[in-house]
């Protein structure tokens, strides 16, 4: 339902590992423990999980990205949602 979901606004965060998701959180630096919640990914592409994408207004959803050490910017793979209007 997106209630676990670690966000910032339009882009939304997806790992294939919790050790994934706590290796970005320590270095995006903001104090919050993330940890794995598991789903199969093709239950990602559903009507419903696209719903709550749109509802959190979540436009981009990095998988597995990373941080870019000079520059602090995350980058990797992006899945581009059209926002529902």
């Amino acid at each position: 339902d997106g209630g676990d979901m670690w966000c910032r606004r339009p882009y939304g965060f997806l790992f294939s590992s919790g050790e994934a998701a706590e290796t970005f959180a320590a270095a995006m630096g903001t104090g919050e423990a993330l940890f794995a919640v598991g789903i199969d990914s093709h239950h990602l592409l559903t009507d419903d999980m696209i719903g709550v994408f749109r509802d959190l207004e979540l436009t981009r959803l990095f998988v597995d990205p990373s941080i870019d050490a000079a520059s602090g910017d995350v980058f990797g793979t992006i899945l581009r949602l059209d926002p529902f209007n």
